[in-house]
């Protein structure tokens, strides 16, 4: 913790996608616990409730600005005028459903954004590291429920899945056609599974319609109720990905990846997870119906983190229980109306505390 806390202290980090969840969570924690100076560029949130807006994430770090970073030249600017020491770069089409409505725009935010980054960081930085958060729908998954490692092939059937099997590519690509020749520049991917935790909104994420099932005290439904995930907290995802910057000041890998998911015996499918939640909100006999969908959507998901624990010391702090817990009380306070941005700041101190113990 301490030599995290050294590493980031007064470092110009850039947060692509700093409006969305992860992105907004994790320049809190830049700000507020590692005393970055952070700027943040992204898309004014479409939720009213979202974590940006909750927590005043703008007020609250040394810029932000408004900025699709499909737009080339303005990116380039942004970038030339911060010159990063870190960028971490989350800013994405996140949603499944919507790559199937929207393919193009997908890949033109998860692909070309991605590559608009990595070539105004080239030819404008001094030195720069960069942090690009793919998915672990990157993989090809043959449903037969192994675990991924970061060596296994990628790809992905649905537009989404396959944008972020394409910007793992790109980065991959880039790194070693610029980075790796240059010396002044290192990129590194890293592969979440699903990441939850207070203040996501978002349309068709599962803590979201299990809130709106609770607070209209209607039926829960569930699109593949049998489907495992590797869920776990956002904060044990944003551990990882700042284990990676701290790595890559000593490394001489050009490029790297990494996984980061729960221990393999913590597992939950999604009605185990839906029940679970509701059991922890104090909410009894809400059923779950089943929708069928068109769309395909992978049944199992696991991730091999054994190289994140074995190169970046990476551990996951909060097993899957506990991840609800603190997920249900983060929701619990924003519903009463308690200072949200104070138990943000709070909880992530005591996630962050609890790496010394």
């Amino acid at each position: 913790m301490n030599e995290l806390k050294d590493y980031y202290y007064n470092k110009k980090v850039l947060v692509t996608g700093a409006s969305g969840f992860v992105g907004g969570w994790l320049s809190l924690i830049l700000k507020e616990i590692f005393s970055a100076k952070v700027f943040g560029i992204g898309l004014m949130p479409t939720e009213r409730d979202s974590f940006f807006n909750s927590v005043k994430i703008e007020k609250l770090i040394d810029d932000f600005s408004i900025l699709d970073v499909r737009s080339e030249n303005n990116i380039k600017s942004y970038v030339n005028s911060v010159n990063p020491d870190i960028v971490f770069h989350l800013a994405a089409q996140p949603l499944v459903s919507e790559s199937y409505l929207n393919p193009i725009g997908t890949f033109d935010t998860n692909v070309m954004g991605t590559l608009n980054i990595l070539k105004s960081v080239f030819d404008t930085c001094s030195k720069t590291d960069c942090i690009i958060i793919t998915s672990d729908k990157c993989y090809k998954n043959e449903e037969n429920g192994k675990p991924f490692k970061e060596t296994d092939p990628l790809g992905g059937v649905d537009p989404y899945s396959a944008s972020k099997a394409a910007c793992e590519i790109v980065s991959e690509s880039f790194a070693r056609s610029y980075f790796e020749e240059s010396k002044k520049f290192k990129l590194s991917t890293a592969r979440a599974g699903n990441i939850i935790g207070g203040g996501d909104w978002s349309r068709d994420r599962i803590i979201t319609d299990i809130l709106k099932s609770i607070l209209s005290s209607k039926n829960l439904i569930l699109r593949n109720p049998e489907a495992i995930r590797p869920w776990q907290h956002v904060m044990d995802a944003i551990n990882g990905y700042l284990k990676i910057g701290f790595y890559m000041k000593s490394s001489k890998e050009a490029f790297n990846s990494f996984n980061f998911g729960p221990s393999d015996e913590d597992e939950m499918n999604v009605r185990e997870f839906s029940q679970e939640f509701f059991k922890c909100w104090g909410v009894k006999n809400i059923e779950t119906n089943l929708k069928k969908e068109n769309n395909y959507e992978s049944t199992t998901l696991r991730l091999n983190n054994n190289k994140s624990r074995k190169i970046l010391g990476w551990l996951p702090l909060l097993n899957q229980r506990e991840t609800i817990k603190w997920t249900v009380d983060w929701y619990k306070q924003y519903l009463d109306g308690k200072d949200i941005k104070f138990k943000s700041v709070e909880d992530a101190s005591n996630f962050f505390e609890m790496i010394n113990t």
